[in-house]
């Protein structure tokens, strides 16, 4: 089972919206099994990102697309469960609607980056933005300069 799951309430009247979302969570299924695959690196991340490692649960965590509106101009969010709602990650759909697979990948697993800072870390977020920092390192790209000065 992958790590997130694409809710059902995404309208499949836009095909090439929902085919993005899916070749997106199919990727970063991939980039997660490839680094989990290398226990030594996949602890060196987590530990660099969220100062610590141990193992933990990742599966099927419901994507929702919301108005931009109601995003008030964020690419994704992260909401974490609760005993009456279950953890989703949402997607501004205006974006989303013109962006590329990288990009909503991107997106995808900074949101999946604050999933694992919740369970690795409760309610202590870590500094800076951890779901960003996360993004880039499992993807090899840089760090965005704001990420380890911000806080979310």
């Amino acid at each position: 089972m992958g790590a997130i799951r694409i809710s059902n309430s995404i309208d499949s009247s836009d095909p090439g919206l929902l085919a993005t979302l899916v070749e997106a969570s199919q990727s970063l299924d991939q980039r997660l099994i490839e680094w989990q695959s290398n226990s030594d690196s996949w602890k060196q991340l987590l530990q660099r990102v969220f100062g610590i490692h141990q193992p933990f649960e990742l599966e099927s965590i419901a994507v929702e697309l919301l108005d931009e509106a109601t995003m008030a101009g964020l690419r994704g969010a992260y909401a974490a469960g609760t005993s009456e709602q279950p953890e989703k990650i949402y997607l501004n759909q205006e974006w989303a609607t013109t962006a590329s697979t990288i990009e909503i990948e991107a997106v995808l697993l900074e949101e999946i980056g604050h999933a694992i800072d919740q369970r690795l870390n409760g309610e202590n977020d870590t500094p800076g933005d951890e779901g960003a920092i996360f993004s880039a390192l499992i993807r090899g790209v840089e760090i965005p300069r704001n990420a380890t000065t911000k806080n979310d």
